[in-house]
């Protein structure tokens, strides 16, 4: 749980948006743009279990 609230607080960081995820089956989808985030965020974020997609967006497989 701490892994998430982590990574929660870095996408807030990169948006004002309340509704910046959603879910679908085993996915956690982040609407937030990775040529927005910093190399050491994305670093992060990486460790953390999220990927950059090319869909402007992060995916976590749950």
């Amino acid at each position: 749980m701490k892994d998430l609230i982590e990574a929660f607080e870095i996408f807030a960081k990169y948006t004002e948006d309340k509704y910046c995820f959603g879910c679908e089956h085993d996915e956690l989808f982040v609407y937030v743009d990775p040529e927005d985030v910093s190399s050491e965020d994305l670093k992060r974020l990486k460790e953390l279990g999220f990927k950059a997609t090319s869909y402007d967006t992060f995916v976590k497989y749950c």
